[in-house]
């Protein structure tokens, strides 16, 4: 349905007021929009390529320090005393786990997430 207002109507396919029978204005004005929408999808695909690129980063951390975790028994020297700290100690120890072992869950729980958003 148009709705006729004076000489411009509001048309049904853009929304917008142009002259009645002037269809070129309504093709610009959906071309503006389509416009817009290929500029937003650009960023959006260019923030969501960045996102994948820190997160395939993450997964490469995350699976070295696994790796390293099997490899070895833990830290020497950091006790100052010639001690091994092993990496349990280092990974669920309340004084030594800001270290590795909080960002590490942090790091682990938020890749959990976006393999659930699909990412």
């Amino acid at each position: 349905m148009v709705y006729t207002h004076h000489s411009f109507v509001t048309c049904d396919d853009c929304g917008e007021r142009h002259s009645v029978g002037n269809r070129e204005d309504c093709i610009e004005v959906l071309k503006e929009r389509l416009e817009e929408h290929q500029t937003e999808n650009a960023a959006l695909d260019a923030e969501n390529a960045r996102l994948r690129a820190v997160a395939e980063a993450a997964e490469g951390l995350v699976s070295s320090l696994n790796d390293l975790f099997i490899s070895s028994e833990g830290v020497v020297g950091l006790h100052l005393n010639g001690d091994v700290a092993i990496w349990d100690e280092l990974l669920e120890n309340i004084n030594y786990s800001v270290w590795l072992g909080d960002p590490l869950t942090a790091l682990r729980k938020a890749m959990e997430g976006l393999s659930k958003q699909g990412g």
